[in-house]
């Protein structure tokens, strides 16, 4: 039952990106080839993934690491921290500082948002053989993506001795702290502009 839900979502994504795949096929293939898409400049190589789409038994898939990751304070005194993973765009406008930072985040609440990193925008998908494949649409292409397992409790994170949010309010007010200390630990990314959105 999971399964076949899990597949009418993506199909449901793959609906709504398919007409677009094809210019995202040609661009990445322009990228590999060397060439850079016009009035947009290389801000780091995406050469730490394979040239296959799919990973082949036996040869070892580079992937893409984050820029950064790790655990944010929500709680200090109760020892609650939300975990983390920032993939800096790799391609961006000629100002780099105007380069939105989109915080995505899986609804619920409850859902980890590593779910959307990994089956919808992150740079690579899971493979129904739990490979990896890379994601020719990743959104890191143009934008900071922040992904953070939230509410406490979900996924990497930790409550701590904190108890689980059980109103919106409550997980808001974490997810708050989340970010000041996110934007904390990487001070070079607070003057950029913050997207937040996700899916429900």
């Amino acid at each position: 039952m999971a399964r076949s839900i899990l597949s009418a979502q993506l199909a449901i994504c793959v609906c709504v990106v398919g007409a677009g795949l094809a210019g995202l096929e040609r661009a990445a293939a322009a990228r590999e080839d060397g060439g850079q898409l016009a009035g947009r400049k290389v801000i780091r190589e995406p050469s730490l993934l394979n040239k296959t789409k799919q990973h082949k038994p036996g040869k070892s898939l580079k992937l893409l690491e984050p820029t950064s990751y790790g655990y944010l304070d929500v709680n200090p005194e109760k020892g609650s921290e939300m975990f983390y993973m920032y993939y800096e765009a790799t391609e961006a406008p000629e100002n780099e500082e105007d380069t939105p930072i989109v915080l995505w985040l899986q609804g619920g609440p409850g859902c980890s948002s590593f779910f959307g990193m990994l089956y919808i925008n992150g740079p690579y998908f899971v493979n129904d053989d739990l490979t990896l494949r890379r994601n020719l649409g990743s959104w890191n292409r143009l934008y900071g993506m922040l992904f953070i397992e939230q509410p406490i409790g979900v996924g990497f994170s930790r409550k701590g001795r904190a108890a689980i949010p059980d109103n919106e309010l409550d997980v808001a007010w974490d997810l708050y702290r989340a970010l000041q200390s996110f934007f904390r630990t990487n001070p070079g990314l607070r003057d950029r502009p913050l997207i937040i959105t996700g899916e429900g």
